[in-house]
């Protein structure tokens, strides 16, 4: 859900509205990251049905957490180590890539996942924390990541 990089983060409204409408399709839905990511997932958590929604920030090594990546439909991930995982382990992806760094840098292999990303103005940065409230990430809609789960599942 969340990356190391500020810069690299899509905003909180954003993963609460994809989340609702992942609920609303009746898809269960699993956050995983670590004790850095707690806070951010709690808000998530908060304003969700919390009844088809688990959270397990701050609880899973690596190895618990490629378990459990393993037999997901599908992740939907910022650039982070459990993206790099989904694609090592072949599972579905959507990668959601900020601007920070050159395009395709860490992008998941071709054939392993689908990427969104937009270049802005300012691109490549290569900042941790973005002046503009990182706005490259958050061009990418959440009925953007909605239309490439329907190309998944």
């Amino acid at each position: 859900v969340k990356s190391k990089r500020e810069s690299s983060t899509w905003r909180i409204n954003n993963w609460i509205e994809l989340t609702n409408k992942l609920i609303a399709k009746k898809y269960d839905v699993v956050l995983i990251g670590g004790k850095a990511d707690a806070d951010f997932i709690d808000n998530i958590i908060n304003k969700s049905d919390k009844n088809r929604l688990k959270s397990y920030a701050g609880r899973l090594n690596v190895i618990d957490s490629a378990a459990l990546i393993k037999i997901a439909k599908l992740v939907i991930s910022v650039d982070s180590g459990p993206m790099h995982l989904t694609y090592a382990l072949n599972t579905k992806l959507i990668a959601l890539f900020s601007a920070r760094d050159y395009a395709e840098k860490w992008y998941p292999p071709t054939n392993r996942g689908i990427v969104l990303r937009y270049d802005i103005k300012c691109s490549p940065c290569f900042l941790d924390e973005c002046p503009i409230n990182n706005e490259c990430i958050n061009n990418i809609a959440v009925e953007e990541v909605v239309d490439a789960i329907s190309k998944y599942i």
